[in-house]
């Protein structure tokens, strides 16, 4: 393999691991809105409080420690 071909593959995989990061992070019975999820995971964006206690809830207890592991 050439050096650029593995570095092709491993941009590659790297854009399929975040699509799939996104799709686990909004698949579940209780549905989340998009934006209100990205503004409350980045906390640069200034809108912190965005988020409410039931979605905080759900998105830092179960959805993305269910996507680390």
């Amino acid at each position: 393999m050439t050096l650029k071909r593995i570095f092709r593959v491993s941009i590659f995989l790297l854009a399929v691991l975040a699509v799939v990061f996104l799709l686990a992070l909004f698949a579940g019975p209780a549905s989340l809105d998009v934006f209100p999820v990205f503004k409350g995971i980045f906390p640069f964006s200034g809108a912190h409080g965005q988020l409410s206690e039931s979605a905080r809830t759900i998105l830092f207890s179960i959805r993305i420690p269910r996507i680390i592991f």
